[in-house]
């Protein structure tokens, strides 16, 4: 998928729309996965809020799917979320920037999976 394949992509999303978080095409020596955020609750920090350490960041494996749910509100708090949205995968809402994300039929082959 080039550049602008995935930008039109990115704009045509809707709430519920399936997608596929992998990092396999990208070459930023990432062999880890994906990288997602996910909102640290414990803390009582409602999700539509940025506040300095409202996230926490790990790995999910390669090849994920996805619910979309939109642009992640942090942006407009926060300059550096511009390119981040909100998606529903392995039973939570998380963030995950938009470099790792494609259309649900992308379907990764074996060579793809890290």
């Amino acid at each position: 998928m080039n550049e602008v394949d995935k930008d039109l992509f990115i704009l045509g999303l809707g709430v519920g729309d399936l997608v596929q978080l992998t990092g396999a095409g990208i070459h930023d020596n990432n062999n880890h996965g994906v990288v997602v955020g996910y909102i640290l609750e414990e803390f009582g920090v409602p999700s539509a809020i940025y506040v300095g350490h409202t996230f926490t960041f790990r790995y999910i494996p390669n090849g994920t799917l996805a619910i979309y749910l939109g642009r992640s509100v942090e942006a407009i708090h926060n300059k550096y979320f511009t390119n981040f949205h909100r998606v529903f995968c392995e039973g939570q809402e998380c963030i995950v920037h938009q470099k790792y994300m494609y259309p649900g039929k992308y379907g990764m082959n074996e060579e793809e999976e890290l």
